[in-house]
Formats: C-alpha cells, structure tokens, sequence
C-alpha cells in the first residue's frame, strides 16, 4: 500500500498509509506521495543504518538514509564470529545456533580442542615410550594435528582481518580465509 506524508514547514509531520487522490483536493497542497527507498544492504556486523529524514520536492517525498560504522570492538566482536563459526565447522560444532556465539560456542570450542589436546598427548606418550600406534590410532593423531593446523591458520586469518583498517566489508568471504 502506497504512503503519503504530511508537510509543514518543510518538514514532514505525518505519515500514512494511502494514496494522494484519497485527501481532498483543497489538502492536497500539504501532502506528498512517499517514495519508499530501500536502505543500503551492508554488513550489520560493521555498520547500521539509520533513516536519516526526508528529501522533500513538489510532489514526492523520498526516505532519506545513513549508514554510521560501529564501533571498532563491535566489528572485530564480528570477525571473531566468523572465527568461531570457521572452528565450530572444522571441529563438527555445527548444531550450535550463531546466537549462542562467542560464550557458549567458545566454551564447546575450548572443551573440544582441549579433549583432542588430551587425547594427542596420550597418543604421543605412547609412541614416545616405544609402544607403535595402531592404525586407528594414528588417524585420530593425524585428524587432530591437521585440525590444530586448520584452527591455528583459521585464528591468525581472523587476527589479520581485525587488525585490518578499516575491517574488509566482505570479511566472511572465503578467500579470506584458509581453504
């Protein structure tokens, strides 16, 4: 449904649903159609937008809109996000809601890499006192050295990205980061 606005003093004072040829002709000098601009598509995680007033012609008025930057701890709180997220899918965390990130998520994030430290030390213990690893066993060592690997490359990219001024809009885009 269409919108119109009210004007008075150049400013716009009220707005409703409806069309112009609705108010009666002897009103219409105070009224304009709206013209409904979509805000500008950005990254939400480092900026928001804002309607910032009208741009007010004879005839029309047209939604006017600001985009304002976060704030630099809100936006690198985004890159870290995506971090997690990275981890999360490398450690097969893939049923934890984005909304639980970063305290809950870093938390099973913590608890797995911290259980499959464990478990590679126990396997290095072992081969270090002599004794050969079974072939399910050094798999489980291999899986978990490259997943270190594959943690440690994903961390020092989100390290990079935040310290990247101004932090890249497309932040999450694949080839920044590891493959």
């Amino acid at each position: 449904m269409p919108m119109i606005a009210r004007v008075e003093a150049g400013q716009v004072v009220e707005l409703r649903t409806g069309d112009i040829q609705d108010v009666p002709v002897h009103k219409r000098t105070n009224w304009r159609t709206v013209v409904e601009v979509a805000p500008p598509a950005v990254n939400t995680e480092l900026s928001t937008v804002l309607r910032d007033g009208y741009t007010l012609s004879d005839t029309i008025v047209t939604e006017k809109w600001v985009v304002l930057a976060r704030s630099p701890e809100e936006q690198k709180t985004g890159v870290q996000r995506e971090a997690y997220r990275r981890i999360a899918l490398q450690l097969n965390l893939t049923q934890a809601p984005i909304e639980l990130m970063p305290q809950v998520l870093f938390q099973q994030l913590v608890l797995r890499q911290l259980n499959a430290l464990m478990r590679a030390v126990d396997l290095l213990d072992k081969k270090a006192g002599g004794t050969a690893l079974t072939a399910q066993e050094q798999a489980v060592l291999d899986q978990t050295t490259t997943s270190a690997r594959r943690i440690r490359q994903i961390i020092t990219a989100g390290d990079a990205i935040e310290n990247t001024v101004p932090i890249p809009a497309n932040f999450k885009n694949n080839s920044l980061w590891p493959t």
